[in-house]
């Protein structure tokens, strides 16, 4: 008997007798203080559903066991079964990128409730960029008066005239990040730094380089506009940010970006020069080190940990205890060296969890057969693994249709490797995800067709030249395609 359920349990043992299963079956709870944490021990049988577990966490997640298996299975008679599970990884996220376009409550809700559902349990919410910044914070409300509004939006080959603005206010963050509590997900916010930061500027010029206005940007790439690193304002300013995200967000951690931060501005400042030369550093990419080492001391003064993409490695800066690294695009393989000494690291890999690409570039196969294990990673490296997470980018997801058919199922796929010990063939998820689409879509999820979840060669030809026509630049070319340079 296979049950379609998204992940897929650990241990079904089936028993003797049946009995028909609906909604109207009663649910018990009780407590087992041996269960480990997230787990749990499901038991149907005669008197209906009973959910033994350690803690109310492990507790939910069982109920969204019974949610699947009662959809799929809904009045037909299923043989009496003992379901032990238990998650894989602790670090089960999704990211969803709001500053590029953002989203109504009710349809970021959405997505949380079927993130529930698959047992993710991280949020990572990006909420600042060159092309917009979305929280209010209320000691700074420039941000919110210049950084949330570009002029028009001309995103690849699409071009709408019409200016752009959105931000949440803060009682808007508290509610997303209680409806995630109550469905035991923490958010994480993105605040990104020193780079990605035109919005920002746009407010305050007086924290870059030069001190030249800019403009919040329209388009996709990465821009030169940077924070300056060696002005004292410009950490006057962050700490003032940190204090109310810190507020906002009562989770364990924060990320800060660290990103695809070009140094030219840095290399053409004599303050930052100086400041190189002071702390005898080897290269200008090591300033973002220095930076990020210093940001990072005042969270952990705050009591939070930062979370950085791993180009914030360069420069040999941050230990094991300082950071989390999320690992996306690492020419250098520095992630997973930094794991195999002993540091966290969390698999976003690029080529199969970006989910802002389409199926041609990504097909949902890939994307479930992928190990977020390199073979890279020694015995110790593989322990520091601490999860996966699926990426949304919404540079070219305008609407929340769009949100959707870009991200499920292939969301599923990356639940499947967070929480699985053992993941079943790529088929066998195939068939559960399919008996689960009506469930998703009851709930206003639209789920593409399957015939487009695994397009044939050169339908994925096609469908990578019709997608890449649209956006490929000059700047995109170079940060994929061509090493670093060593500044």
């Amino acid at each position: 008997m296979r049950f379609s359920v998204i992940p897929y349990p650990e241990k079904i043992e089936i028993t003797p007798g049946r009995a028909v299963i609906n909604h109207l079956t009663p649910v018990a709870c009780k407590r087992d203080e041996r269960i480990v944490t997230e787990g749990y021990r499901l038991i149907f049988n005669e008197n209906g559903f009973t959910v033994f577990s350690s803690d109310k966490r492990g507790e939910f997640y069982a109920f969204q066991t019974i949610k699947q298996i009662t959809a799929g299975h809904k009045n037909y008679a299923v043989p009496f079964f003992e379901i032990s599970d238990s998650p894989k990884f602790s670090h089960r996220g999704f990211m969803l990128d709001c500053a590029r376009h953002s989203f109504s409550l009710d349809e970021i809700k959405k997505v949380i409730d079927a993130a529930a559902m698959l047992k993710m349990n991280k949020f990572h919410w990006h909420l600042t960029d060159d092309q917009g910044w979305r929280i209010e914070i209320k000691s700074r409300p420039e941000l919110m008066a210049v950084s949330s509004r570009r002029k028009k939006s001309t995103f690849g080959d699409v071009v709408d005239n019409n200016a752009y603005c959105a931000f949440f206010t803060q009682e808007q963050i508290k509610d997303i990040v209680n409806y995630c509590a109550a469905r035991y997900i923490e958010v994480i916010p993105e605040i990104d730094m020193p780079g990605h930061t035109s919005a920002l500027l746009a407010a305050y010029p007086e924290l870059s380089c030069s001190g030249e206005k800019c403009e919040v940007e329209t388009k996709q790439g990465i821009f030169k506009n940077v924070l300056c690193v060696s002005n004292e304002k410009t950490y006057d300013f962050l700490y003032d940010v940190l204090d109310e995200v810190c507020e906002l967000f009562p989770g364990r951690y924060i990320h800060i970006g660290g990103d695809e931060t070009p140094t030219d501005n840095w290399q053409k400042c004599p303050h930052c020069s100086k400041m190189k030369k002071e702390k005898n550093l080897a290269s200008y990419s090591a300033l973002q080190g220095w930076f990020t080492k210093y940001i990072t001391d005042y969270l952990k003064f705050k009591g939070k940990q930062a979370i950085v993409w791993n180009e914030s490695l360069k420069g040999d800066y941050l230990g094991k205890d300082d950071i989390i690294v999320q690992r996306w695009m690492d020419k250098e393989n520095l992630s997973y060296d930094f794991a195999n000494k002993g540091g966290k690291i969390i698999e976003s890999d690029f080529f199969h969890y970006y989910f802002d690409y389409p199926f041609a570039m990504t097909p949902l196969k890939k994307a479930y057969r992928f190990s977020p294990h390199n073979k890279l990673l020694n015995s110790n490296g593989r322990k520091n693994v601490v999860g996966v997470e699926a990426e949304l980018w919404t540079e070219f997801v305008r609407n929340f249709d769009t949100l959707c058919i870009r991200l499920f199922p292939r969301i599923c796929a990356v639940a499947e490797t967070a929480w699985c010990k053992n993941k079943p063939k790529y088929k066998d998820f195939e068939i559960r995800q399919l008996m689960l689409n009506d469930l998703f879509e009851q709930n206003g999820i639209k789920i593409v067709d399957l015939n487009e979840w695994n397009p044939n060669p050169i339908s994925s030809l096609a469908g990578l030249i019709k997608f890449y026509k649209t956006f490929v630049t000059a700047d995109v070319i170079k940060d994929f395609f061509i090493p670093d340079k060593k500044n």
